[in-house]
């Protein structure tokens, strides 16, 4: 294996952990706070106060990583991508062994150290979608990003299996075995980091100091770009759309058919699988065919009808299985386009500060999603599916206002 091949297989292992993180933290906290078998909340606590626990642990996480994903982004433009990445690795791995603590002690304010430090650090996706752009030509940047993303949407799908397999664990409190085996793992990412990785990206200042400041304002700066603000409003409510719908899913299920709960996990990662496997198809035959705003358009077309449909609460387990199915398949496809198109529409010494942008909005997508999910829970189950077709329409509009944008450039230019 030469060392491009080792860097580019460290990245995918670094990304996947990260995102099996994530992942494990929906199993773990949705067992430890909404099944029968309560461990850590005396039986009296209300079950509108678990999910908002429940809740609150999901998002304090992606709080933390929208304030410093764009850091760890500026870190990989000034210093390179190794040092961002074996910065977070190491801070995940702290966070895993916290989570384990908490679990062992059952204690919940270490879990939210746990979740705070995972948060701070979680930069690995962005740096490596960085380091994939580095090594990309035109033609094979989608495909490169797809596979990051693939990498990270399988680790995603595959932690609430591994969360559920290894929940009854019998040589350590529910949650703890899972989580240091989360911590070895990101370990391993760390050193892989440190001895394969090649670096793809050699800063023009590589003495200039960490502003933390200076870096949370590249959001600003980013939004203050023509056509590259459209391509962010529409990837942020889209996103933030599915956020909401991915983390209502264990409620959902557990008021409307709780005689399935027990197959949430499987739900999960199912869904999980098929946002990965059109990430993979789309990056790599669906843009030879078809222009990549069109792409968006349609996919967030069938998402918006697949929420309306799902907001009737139909009295059908395997029709509402369905119409999940098609909003992860299509929300996959559009990510993924709108993502290339982000960077098409980004210059080359900002890819780092883009994609750490991009982190910082989809830490908003898993931030603001289950908080609206415990929130809105208390007006009925079909009111998180009514919201999620109004941030859809929004994100419709702005992905709209592209070809003003264009057409206004082409003005002036003439």
């Amino acid at each position: 294996m030469n060392m491009k091949s080792m860097s580019l297989t460290s990245l995918i292992w670094v990304v996947f952990v990260d995102s099996m993180g994530w992942g494990i933290a929906f199993s773990v906290f949705a067992t430890l706070f909404l099944a029968d078998n309560f461990t850590i909340l005396p039986a009296t606590v209300s079950d509108a106060t678990r999910y908002m626990i429940y809740e609150f642990l999901l998002a304090i996480y992606s709080v933390f990583m929208f304030f410093f994903a764009p850091v760890l982004g500026g870190i990989a433009d000034r210093y390179g991508r190794k040092p961002g990445l074996k910065i977070s690795m190491l801070g995940l791995t702290l966070g895993f062994v916290t989570g384990a603590l908490g679990c062992y002690l059952s204690n919940i304010w270490l879990l939210v150290v746990g979740r705070i430090v995972s948060g701070i650090t979680a930069g690995s996706l962005s740096i490596a979608q960085a380091a994939a752009v580095d090594i990309s030509t035109p033609k094979t940047k989608a495909f490169n990003l797809s596979i990051l993303m693939l990498a990270n949407c399988l680790g995603f799908s595959l932690g609430p299996v591994l969360g559920d397999l290894l929940l009854n664990s019998t040589f350590a409190p529910l949650g703890t075995t899972t989580f240091l085996i989360g911590a070895a793992m990101s370990a391993v990412g760390f050193l892989a980091i440190s001895l394969f990785f090649k670096e793809t990206y050699i800063p023009q200042n590589k003495g200039e100091k960490i502003n933390f400041i200076k870096d949370f304002a590249n959001i600003k700066i980013a939004f203050g770009k023509p056509i590259l603000t459209n391509y962010l409003v529409a990837l942020l409510f889209s996103m933030v759309a599915f956020g909401l719908f991915f983390s209502d899913i264990p409620i959902f299920i557990s008021r409307i058919y709780s005689e399935h709960s027990s197959s949430t996990g499987v739900i999960l990662s199912s869904e999980a699988v098929v946002f990965s496997l059109t990430l993979m198809f789309g990056g790599r035959y669906v843009f030879n065919y078809f222009t990549k705003t069109k792409i968006v358009f349609f996919t967030l077309a069938i998402q918006l009808i697949s929420y309306l449909v799902l907001s009737l609460c139909i009295d059908s387990f395997l029709l509402n299985i369905f119409f999940f199915t098609c909003i992860s398949a299509f929300t996959g496809l559009m990510y993924i386009a709108l993502l290339t198109l982000i960077s098409d529409v980004t210059e080359s010494d900002w890819q780092g500060r883009i994609m750490g942008v991009v982190a910082a909005l989809s830490s908003v997508t898993w931030g603001v999603g289950p908080l609206l999910t415990g929130g809105l829970n208390v007006y009925g189950s079909s009111i998180a599916f009514i919201v999620t077709t109004l941030l859809v329409i929004v994100a419709l509009l702005a992905l709209s206002l592209v070809k003003v944008e264009n057409k206004n450039l082409e003005l002036l230019e003439s």
